[in-house]
């Protein structure tokens, strides 16, 4: 079980840090407190324990374990950037020395409109946006240290905090989702649903009146649920829209109830004809027929 992703860091709970780093055996994790960046557990989860896991993706696998162990409910899982352990006290020094100083580092910031940091998310990440009314989620690109593209605009991050702040909105990294099946609305168009099968994933694409329009199969079952999203949204080019979760189930059972009703229009248009034709060749058999000649054979010598 190894992940192409070797090393990440979580926020849990809006509480604690935990960062998580692949080594010989399996996933060594640390975790810290976010308020005062104080290293609070650290601790090994072993290749040999993971694989009595049902979870398929390592990472995920090792991350879900690793929060059972130190005992953190769990209730609200998000990435954020790496270069986040820069921001924290006790894991600075380590980071540092880990990660030389990269000029190339494109962590997207978030800020408070007093240019309080909140978090970073990597280049390409995702943050849920909640205003009273609505939530959704929306996918982020490194422009420069001070703008980032969200969605299709591209924004200072001071703006957009102050545009947050006055409608009284909220934003967050975009939660990790450990499920075996889920259900999107995508731009107020189209709606993208997925489930697990053995071997990876079937998805559907409905449109707006929730019919089928495409689907297929990602044999990858080492990938998460969001990351198999991901990728059938950069093969359509939906990569920028924004998107928000919907219940899998209701999705599901208003496309088999718009299944089953196109069903029964076809077979009501095929009845229908059958019966047109079918009374056309009443009609026929209906007409009186000519009386045939006699043959010449008949015919008096």
């Amino acid at each position: 079980m190894i992940s192409d992703k070797k090393e990440a860091l979580y926020l849990i709970d809006n509480e604690s840090y935990l960062h998580l780093k692949e080594m010989e055996m399996g996933f060594a994790y640390e975790s810290f407190d976010k308020v005062t960046g104080a290293a609070r557990y650290t601790g090994l989860i072993t290749y040999e324990d993971m694989l009595e896991n049902p979870i398929r993706n390592p990472l995920a696998c090792a991350r879900v374990m690793a929060i059972q162990e130190i005992g953190f409910k769990g209730e609200v899982v998000s990435g954020v950037a790496l270069r986040t352990l820069d921001q924290i006290k006790d894991a600075r020094r380590a980071y540092r020395k880990a990660h030389r100083e990269d000029p190339h580092d494109h962590s997207i910031r978030f800020i408070t409109s007093s240019y309080d940091e909140l978090f970073r998310i990597p280049d390409g990440g995702k943050v849920k946006i909640d205003y009273p009314d609505r939530s959704f989620i929306v996918p982020c690109e490194y422009i420069d240290d001070y703008h980032t593209r969200i969605g299709g605009e591209v924004y200072h991050i001071c703006q957009f905090a102050e545009i947050l702040e006055r409608g009284d909105g909220k934003v967050s990294p975009e939660p990790e989702m450990l499920k075996d099946q889920a259900a999107w609305q995508v731009g107020h168009k189209e709606y993208l649903t997925i489930h697990a099968t053995d071997g990876g994933w079937d998805y559907s694409i409905y449109d707006k009146s929730f019919a089928e329009v495409d689907g297929g199969r990602i044999d990858l079952a080492s990938i998460t649920i969001q990351e198999c999203r991901d990728m059938i949204l950069q093969d359509l080019g939906w990569q920028n829209r924004n998107f928000a979760e919907m219940d899998y189930d209701m999705v599901e059972d208003r496309a088999s109830d718009v299944a089953e009703e196109k069903l029964s229009s076809v077979l009501e248009q095929l009845h229908e004809k059958r019966m047109a034709n079918g009374d056309r060749a009443s009609d026929a058999d209906a007409r009186p027929k000519p009386i045939a000649e006699k043959k010449k054979s008949e015919e008096c010598l």
